[in-house]
């Protein structure tokens, strides 16, 4: 199982590194990033889809807006409805109360054996200076390092700036693979 989560999880972070890459060269030429987070998540799915195509990965479900035991997920990944492997959460901005509530969300359906692991993926402007008061607020509840290993809870920081257009995002992805 934890080879298909590996896999499920690079899937996700292709993708995200895609949307991070359309934000550089779209903003470059117009100022322009996806603002709102169901733009995101239609990017992310799109992208997904075509990654699953790519490696013929037909007998994964993609779905967004996943009702999960009383509660709504952004996008799940599983062989099958309601045998869900990986979760996503998605916000555009956000203060840490709402990450926090969004990472607990996981961590539950986690706990719950709802998922096997979560994925949570934000934009945010640098002046909010998310990666300081996430490492000084969550990453020791969410044991969460600086480098994936293949079986630990981790954070990629990402850069997104465009000097001509007063850009200046910090873009993270997450994820929890134990509770």
């Amino acid at each position: 199982m934890e080879f298909e989560i590996n896999k499920w999880v690079n899937i996700i972070k292709e993708a995200w590194f895609d949307l991070i890459y359309d934000y550089r060269k779209f903003g470059e030429r117009s100022g322009y990033g996806h603002m709102r987070e169901e733009d995101i998540r239609c990017f992310l799915f799109c992208k997904i889809m075509d990654l699953l195509k790519l490696h013929d990965e037909f007998l994964i479900n993609l779905h967004a807006q996943v009702p999960i035991g009383g509660a709504t997920v952004d996008m799940a990944l599983g062989p099958e409805e309601d045998k869900w492997e990986l979760g996503v959460e998605i916000k555009r901005t956000g203060g840490i109360q709402t990450i926090k509530k969004d990472l607990e969300k996981l961590r539950n359906f986690m706990k719950n054996k709802k998922i096997e692991a979560g994925v949570f993926l934000t934009i945010a402007q640098h002046s909010v200076n998310l990666k300081d008061k996430l490492q000084s607020d969550i990453y020791a509840e969410y044991k969460l390092e600086e480098k994936d290993a293949g079986n630990n809870n981790f954070t990629e920081w990402h850069c997104i700036k465009i000097d001509e257009y007063d850009v200046d995002w910090d873009a993270l992805f997450l994820v929890l693979r134990k509770v």
